[in-house]
């Protein structure tokens, strides 16, 4: 079973911004400055995101920070339970390959 940090990701305040177009290029600076693997998961018009802060802690399953960014979309703590290792390395390689899309 997964295990969500008390504590969210710590985002830049993004209150200053002139249009949309800004604020989503904004958004996605912070998100490319984090280090550790990010995955989302699909919530009503966005994506609930989450930093896998751990593949495997002591007890051999995944921990993950929200991130609050865009309207901060959360998955339901009975989905994050759920979670094993396995799942979260499959949302990484999904993300993985989708990057490589874009870029292509």
């Amino acid at each position: 079973m997964a295990k969500l940090t008390q504590e969210p990701y710590p985002m830049p305040e993004f209150s200053d911004y002139d249009d949309i177009r800004s604020l989503m290029d904004a958004e996605q600076e912070a998100l490319d400055d984090i280090d550790e693997d990010v995955i989302r998961f699909p919530q009503a018009d966005g994506y609930a995101m989450y930093r896998v802060v751990e593949l495997e802690d002591d007890d051999g399953e995944p921990v993950l920070q929200h991130i609050p960014i865009g309207d901060a979309y959360r998955i339901p703590a009975a989905h994050i339970r759920g979670l094993r290792t396995e799942d979260v390395e499959q949302k990484i390689k999904q993300l993985n390959a989708l990057k490589q899309l874009q870029n292509q």
